[in-house]
């Protein structure tokens, strides 16, 4: 369904109009004129909500990793267990225990 509407026109606007699309039907123009001008705004929002969304993730990514992570001054010590210390040895058959078959030695 079209609407009617009554607009006025700058006659400096009018004057550029005829100049550069003197075939264009007035009506498709001032239509194609505004469809574009919406969907420029929604597209320029949609970015910015993008962007702003985009920095609370990070931010709330960041907080997250400082919550979780050890101090970087902090030394991991590893001491490896006295050999046959434990049920199995799952650092020389790790496949077999991981895939759960019975050590064959």
């Amino acid at each position: 369904m079209d609407r009617e509407l009554n607009i006025t026109i700058p006659e400096a606007t009018m004057q550029l109009i005829e100049q550069t699309m003197p075939q264009e039907n007035l009506d498709q123009l001032i239509n194609k004129a505004l469809n574009f001008y919406i969907n420029q705004n929604l597209s320029e929002n949609l970015k910015e909500e993008l962007r702003i969304g985009a920095i609370e993730r990070a931010e709330r990514g960041l907080k997250l990793a400082e919550e979780f992570s050890f101090p970087v001054n902090k030394i991991l010590h590893i001491t490896p267990a006295s050999k046959g210390s434990g049920h199995q040895e799952t650092s020389i058959n790790h496949d077999s225990v991981i895939a759960n078959i019975p050590n064959q030695k």
